[in-house]
């Protein structure tokens, strides 16, 4: 995995800590404004700095259920649409665990509407905090920067469409290095004289006429020197 991407990653976590937190802070805000007050009055007493420290222990707990949830997974391409219902089921399943506690020691927070509006906060506040993090790397991916530097090889149609779309759509993050009809010894010279320049990161195979020993070739190429191997599924 590239650097830029551990970077990337390793920034979501605090960032998704930060979001619960705002949002258990927003839902004790939200209780105590004079039109909830005047709704239902407070039935309890709970110190500003105790609630935080409670927050924080809660916050540190959700993020293990994210991760549980695969929330951190190593996959820049994850569809945003899936990370949602992770992060709701993650929430929800938090949610129960409170919920559970609180039932069994009642004596310690007795609010439900804060659970339940922070329960809320925390699935918008995680969800726009996701968001965000793609704006950033579709930015990067735009400035060429994190990007995986790619080399494809075939010659077929499908070579040329999945180029167009590499090209095209900047948010996959792709910045194709070469391209080659096969893999010759030639080939395989100009392949390393770039990646020892360039860093190549991965190579996308799509010849499905290609011979087995040829494939076989690749794949071993790409082993040795930790290239990530990708291709156009054929019967072999």
């Amino acid at each position: 995995m590239k650097r830029s991407e551990l970077i990337l990653m390793f920034i979501q976590l605090p960032l998704d800590f930060l979001m619960l937190m705002a949002a258990g802070i927003t839902a004790y805000l939200v209780r105590f404004t004079a039109t909830v007050i005047s709704l239902r009055p407070p039935q309890f007493a709970f110190g500003q700095a105790d609630y935080l420290t409670l927050v924080a222990g809660v916050a540190a707990g959700w993020i293990v259920l994210f991760a549980f949830a695969g929330l951190y997974r190593p996959d820049p391409n994850r569809k945003l649409a899936n990370d949602i219902v992770r992060i709701f089921l993650a929430c929800s399943t938090g949610l129960a665990a409170i919920t559970v506690f609180i039932f069994f020691r009642g004596e310690l927070f007795q609010s439900r509407f804060i659970v339940l509006a922070a329960w809320g906060f925390a699935v918008v506040f995680v969800v726009t905090g996701r968001f965000f993090m793609r704006i950033v790397r579709a930015i990067l991916y735009r400035l060429n920067i994190a990007t995986k530097h790619a080399i494809v090889i075939g010659e077929d149609r499908v070579t040329d469409a999945i180029l167009d779309a590499l090209k095209t759509r900047k948010g996959l993050g792709y910045f194709v290095r070469a391209r080659y009809p096969r893999f010759t010894p030639h080939t395989k010279t100009e392949i390393e004289n770039l990646h020892a320049k360039h860093r190549v990161d991965e190579i996308i195979f799509t010849n499905p006429k290609a011979r087995e020993e040829e494939v076989l070739d690749i794949v071993e190429f790409c082993t040795e020197r930790h290239i990530t191997f990708k291709y156009s599924a054929d019967l072999f």
